[in-house]
Order: structure tokens, then sequence, then C-alpha cells
């Protein structure tokens, strides 16, 4: 019985790779890629969140909608035709590679603010700080060196910790890799 019944979990999976394949094959190459690295990389847990005003999953549906057409390679609707800050055509990826009318900036500071948040429940207010100068310019060509996040106690008590927070596009050229494993 438990053969048989492990034998149909195989086949069916088997079965779902292949549609998955066949289905993903017949989108244009950046949504497959966009479609193969959301089932590779399970980013999927979003769609099944219970929506929760207190953790902030309760997604109006322009945003919901937004959130699919990004995750898997297609334009949102109701995107401007041109980029407010440069003037260039307002496509997904100049919205997210755009550092003076794009999305950069704001996707960089909600991560750094929800790391700080976390960091707060965790560590307590008063080990947070956001934003801090480590060294001062001096005026003369040298600039100020900063952090995005210094938390206390991380590693070790009374220990401070800098965090540098990155946003990457996955979906940015650059990090298109061909069938031989290329990237650019």
């Amino acid at each position: 019985m438990h053969t048989a019944i492990h034998e149909g979990k195989r086949r069916a999976d088997a079965q779902a790779k292949e549609r998955f394949t066949d289905g993903v094959s017949r989108l244009p190459p950046g949504c497959q890629r966009a479609a193969r690295r959301a089932q590779e990389a399970k980013t999927h847990a979003w769609l099944t969140a219970m929506p929760s005003c207190s953790d902030q999953t309760d997604l109006s549906g322009d945003t919901f909608r937004d959130g699919l057409a990004v995750r898997y390679g297609y334009r949102p609707p109701n995107l401007p035709s041109s980029c407010p800050g440069c003037g260039c055509t307002f496509t997904l990826t100049h919205a997210l590679d755009c550092a003076k009318g794009g999305l950069v900036i704001q996707r960089y500071n909600e991560l750094r603010d929800v790391i700080g948040d976390v960091s707060r429940m965790a560590f307590g207010a008063d080990s947070v700080y956001k934003e801090v100068v480590l060294k001062e310019g001096d005026g003369q060509g040298r600039e100020e060196a900063r952090t995005d996040l210094v938390i206390r106690d991380v590693w070790d008590r009374q220990r401070d910790v800098s965090f540098d927070v990155c946003v990457t596009d996955a979906d940015a050229p650059s990090y298109a890799v061909d069938e031989a494993g290329v990237v650019g």
C-alpha cells in the first residue's frame, strides 16, 4: 500500500514538473527566467500568506496584481510611458534600475527599515541605529563613510555590528545566463 501511494505521488510530481517545463518553454525568454527563478527559489509563499494588517500582508488588488507581474516578468498595468525622474521610456527594468525616478531608493529604504524593525524587536529599540556616520568627511574630497544599520549585541554582548543593505534586480540583463551557463 505504501509503495503504491509513494509511486503515485512520484508519478504525479513527474507529470507536474513536465507540465511546468512545457508551460515555461512557451513563455518569452525574460518570463521564462523569472518563472524558473520563482519555482527554484520558492518565492511563491507570499501568494498563500494569510492577509493581515499587523504584518502588512493585506495587499490591495492593484498591489497584488503588480507583484505578480513583476515577479513573473510582465509589465504591470498603468505604468507611465516616460520616467518622471529622467524622461526615458519607462519599462519595468528602468523602474527597478533608475536612480532618479525609479524604485531603487524606495526598495532600499523599505528593506533597510524592515531589517531595522525586526532587529528592534529582537535586540531592543535602543540597540538599533539607522544611517550611522562611521567616519566624517574632511570637506577636501574625502567623503564620509556611512552604514545603513548598526545593531548592538548581534554576535557579542555590547559590540556593535554594521550592516550595509544592497538591493539587486535579479532580472537585470547583466544577470542573464545563456544555455552554456555564461552570464551577460
